[in-house]
């Protein structure tokens, strides 16, 4: 199941996160109807000075290598499903960073660590 979670972060810039089935890079219903809002939000003229990152992470099953690949498709079709909700492609960056930033450390195979989140910064 996915949830999304949105809030300031430090330095003023959104973060928002969507999470993963396990070893899936496929966006649920659940986030479809987080990043509908997103896109919106992205979109709109108060956010039209912003890029934003789109980054994936996973839990610790698995390689580093085939976990970096993984969250690297992840942060791709949130890219994707934004970019088809017409937010501009030249906006939107993505990466993976596998599971070198575990939301949930003490737990390496929650499914808390599956997601994806993303952050913007003035332009």
């Amino acid at each position: 199941s996915a949830a999304g979670q949105a809030g300031q972060a430090p330095s003023g810039s959104l973060s928002m996160r969507v999470q993963f089935d396990f070893d899936s890079d496929r966006l649920s219903p659940a986030s479809h109807a987080v990043l509908q809002k997103l896109a919106s939000a992205l979109t709109s003229g108060e956010l039209a000075n912003y890029a934003f990152t789109v980054i994936g992470h996973t839990d610790a099953v698995g390689s580093a290598q085939y976990n970096r690949a993984l969250s690297q498709r992840r942060a791709a079709s949130v890219k994707t499903y934004l970019i088809g909700q017409g937010v501009q492609a030249s906006r939107i960056g993505a990466e993976g960073r596998g599971f070198g930033e575990l939301l949930d450390p003490a737990d390496p195979r929650s499914a808390a660590n599956r997601r994806v989140e993303i952050t913007a910064t003035p332009r």
